[in-house]
């Protein structure tokens, strides 16, 4: 394998290119200065950093070593792996010594808010219900990994919406028009190394609009009510002709909920 300015790695065998690493297969900058093979690991310097390649599996991520990371510099001149120590030399005077790093970094996450209607539902989150008319939550959240200077990404789904996982790097969620439901918010964090955080879920339901009952006290007898929705209203064009008021059935329901004219034991009110 040899580096080559613009294009990144490229490997040979003979006259011929078996592989090639560059931005796109996840290296810092494709502009490459130095290069280390230390068994089955390829160690890249570039201009923006330090990578290392696992050539056992192509299909692995590249990690990535920057000054976020503690080198004294993003240049790397020279690169000299052996055994559990990989020395790496900058611009910035000695050459930075560390350690092969095993360690990739805890990752965790945690809620920074969640808010329905402009109103702070953090501290309510144990028996969070939502009404119909106010239907919308947002989430904000931190991925928490501190070798991975931000660069996280986040894994979603929203049970009784979602049917898969989804992913996103922003650090929060906005849900505007949930249908009255159950749901069920599961999101981990992956830092850069590929370590997943525990996932961090949260419940909630929006409530189904209210229906109310409509009561009719019919002549001085006590009110009668009616079923949820279930009243029907027809008005007698000729008694309004001849009296000048309006004359109103109100048709009840039935024992079975089904709709129709009053029976015996559901009279019909006027009024």
């Amino acid at each position: 394998m040899a580096p080559y300015d613009d294009v990144g790695v490229i490997g040979l065998k003979g006259d011929s290119i078996v592989r090639r690493i560059g931005s796109q297969e996840g290296l810092t900058s494709d502009i490459c200065r130095c290069l280390s093979l230390n068994g089955d690991e390829l160690w890249v310097g570039t201009d923006k950093g330090l990578n290392r390649v696992d050539l056992r599996n192509p299909a692995a991520p590249v990690l990535e070593y920057t000054s976020a990371d503690g080198l004294s510099s993003n240049v790397i001149n020279v690169i000299s792996a052996a055994g559990n120590m990989v020395y790496v030399g900058t611009p910035r005077a000695c050459p930075f010594l560390t350690k092969k790093v095993n360690n990739i970094g805890h990752c965790r996450i945690a809620w920074l808010g969640i808010t329905s209607g402009g109103v702070s539902r953090l501290q309510d989150s144990a028996r969070l219900k939502l009404q119909h008319n106010r239907n919308n939550i947002r989430f904000e959240y931190a991925g928490i990994s501190y070798r991975s200077a931000g660069n996280i990404l986040y894994r979603y789904r929203l049970l009784g919406l979602d049917t898969g996982w989804k992913s996103t790097r922003e650090t929060f969620l906005d849900y505007p028009t949930l249908p009255p439901g159950d749901y069920e918010l599961q999101i981990h964090a992956v830092n850069k190394f590929g370590v997943v955080s525990p996932t961090l879920s949260q419940r909630f339901t929006v409530a189904a609009p209210l229906v109310a009952d409509l009561v009719v006290s019919p002549r001085g007898r006590p009110g009668h009510r009616l079923g949820s929705l279930a009243a029907g209203l027809s008005e007698d064009p000729q008694t309004a002709q001849k009296t000048g008021t309006r004359k109103t059935t109100v048709q009840t329901t039935g024992g079975n909920g089904a709709y129709g004219p009053a029976g015996a034991d559901e009279p019909a009110f006027h009024f």
